[in-house]
Order: structure tokens, then sequence, then C-alpha cells
């Protein structure tokens, strides 16, 4: 279960904040640097989604 499914089966279908930060690194060729992700091994730009505990 995704991150946003999750939070879905505790707060129903009421709207939730997620504030979310992505970035696009470029490398010295201009090229842009992506990172693998290690839970479904797929290539993302780098970004962050700040968890509700975080608030607490």
């Amino acid at each position: 279960m995704d991150y946003v499914s999750w939070i879905h089966s505790k707060a129903g279908h009421n709207k939730i904040f997620l504030p979310f930060a992505a970035k696009i690194l470029l490398n010295a060729e201009e090229k842009i640097i992506l990172q693998k992700r290690a839970d479904k091994r797929v290539w993302n730009i780098s970004g962050e989604i700040m968890e509700l505990s975080f608030f607490s």
C-alpha cells in the first residue's frame, strides 16, 4: 500500500494535506540526475513528502 492510500485508509475520503518538494539536479553536462527509488525500483527526480508526524 502506498503512502497516500494508507493515509486515506485512516482519514477516509476527507481532503488531506501533503506538502511535497522536488528538485531537478543537472550535472556538468546539463543532464538531469535521477534517483532510483528503493521501494518501487523506478527512476524519479529527487523529492520528498513530509509525513504528518513531522507536524506533531
